[in-house]
């Protein structure tokens, strides 16, 4: 059986795929360097929190469930910095593949 969409359509699909990519980058980076950026955090106390906030963000995003909002503005800092780092990286799918089944605790 065929299926016909609309452009419209095949957008949102697209850029639902990327989003939950996204998510997973940031998860798979957390995964993997989440213990040096804790490490050389100054507040060690407000980066776990901060941390904690921005890995189950981003499980809920990629999962299609509803966000909670950021309340840490460390957590927010800590999200747009991954943001960039991933976007310069050469290892996208790599983190996107590490980031994909985490389960925040």
């Amino acid at each position: 059986m065929k299926y016909i969409i609309t452009e419209s359509q095949f957008n949102r699909i697209i850029t639902e795929q990327t989003s939950s990519d996204l998510y997973s980058a940031v998860l798979g980076y957390l995964d993997l360097y989440g213990s040096e950026i804790m490490n050389t955090a100054k507040d060690k106390l407000k980066m776990l929190s901060a941390k904690k906030e921005v890995m189950k963000f981003c499980e809920n995003k990629r999962d299609g469930k509803s966000p909670s909002k950021f309340t840490l503005p460390e957590s927010t800092a800590l999200f747009n910095s991954i943001l960039k780092l991933i976007k310069k990286s050469s290892n996208i799918k790599s983190l996107v593949d590490r980031g994909k089944t985490i389960k925040h605790t």
